[in-house]
């Protein structure tokens, strides 16, 4: 039974996130079509094109497909607990019981320091936009103080470190 609602469901979904790609597609397309032909003129409307036909592609590739095939996952779940609750309760309890303690555990002693270095993490990488901001901006002055070599070094320099504090959470470092 299970494979027969995989099989299914992954039909179910792929059929649905085709359809609203498409729908998508013709509708965004349309309305931009609909412009009158000084605007379409004015504006690259086939880059927009382009566009409307790589984002939708995404949005339902990214988006919509994992969202339906993690519902669709959660139900089959669902429909086996339920039927291990029918043929031994107590049995299906107890393993509820100890899974949900593994997840309290976890929460409960991983939720701080992940959220500490994906803050460190969001904190380097912003550094690292803003210095790339600057090699735009700021080229011209690099090179009047001589200061290129420490310049190429600084994205060099964030990247080991945002590197060493992964590692060093999961145990590498």
């Amino acid at each position: 039974f299970k494979s027969i609602y995989s099989l299914w469901s992954q039909w179910l979904i792929i059929n649905f996130t085709q359809n609203i790609q498409v729908d998508l597609r013709v509708s965004l397309s349309s309305n931009i079509l609909k412009r009158s032909m000084q605007e379409l003129e004015d504006s690259d409307s086939s880059e927009i094109l382009q566009n409307v036909h790589t984002l939708t592609n995404s949005f339902t590739l990214q988006t919509v497909y994992p969202l339906l095939k993690i519902a669709s996952e959660l139900l089959m779940v669902l429909g086996i607990v339920s039927f291990l609750i029918m043929l031994d309760p107590l049995a299906m309890g107890l393993l509820l019981i100890i899974f949900g303690g593994f997840l309290w555990g976890y929460d409960k002693w991983c939720k701080k320091p992940l959220k500490e270095l994906g803050e460190v993490s969001n904190q380097s990488s912003q550094d690292l936009l803003a210095f790339i901001a600057d090699i735009f901006s700021g080229y011209r002055e690099i090179k009047l103080l001589n200061k290129s070599d420490q310049f190429y070094k600084l994205p060099s320099q964030w990247t080991h470190l945002h590197t060493f504090i992964l590692m060093g959470f999961w145990g590498f470092g």
